[in-house]
């Protein structure tokens, strides 16, 4: 499920994710896209990834297609398969 932010795409680009999605990101500088997912964050300016975080799997899995993208310690670019623990 995805569910997003009071004030999306005004003051923010937050969104919470439990499952396995794809995104296509608009470049913003100003509005960096969120991802919080299974007790850790995705955070990009404009990427094409997706994000595999099932709620019963101690870790996250970001697949980048396009763009770069960043999780807690770890900053990857273009064509990058990401995979950090669940902080708890």
């Amino acid at each position: 499920s995805v569910t997003y932010d009071e004030g999306f795409n005004n003051t923010n680009r937050n969104i919470k994710l439990v499952g396995e999605a794809y995104f296509e990101v608009a470049k913003n500088p100003k509005l960096p896209f969120t991802v919080q997912a299974n007790g850790t964050e995705v955070k990009v300016i404009g990427t094409k990834f997706n994000v595999c975080a099932y709620g019963t799997e101690s870790k996250v899995v970001t697949s980048l297609l396009e763009g770069s993208v960043m999780q807690p310690g770890i900053r990857a670019l273009a064509s990058a398969l990401v995979t950090s623990s669940r902080t708890t």
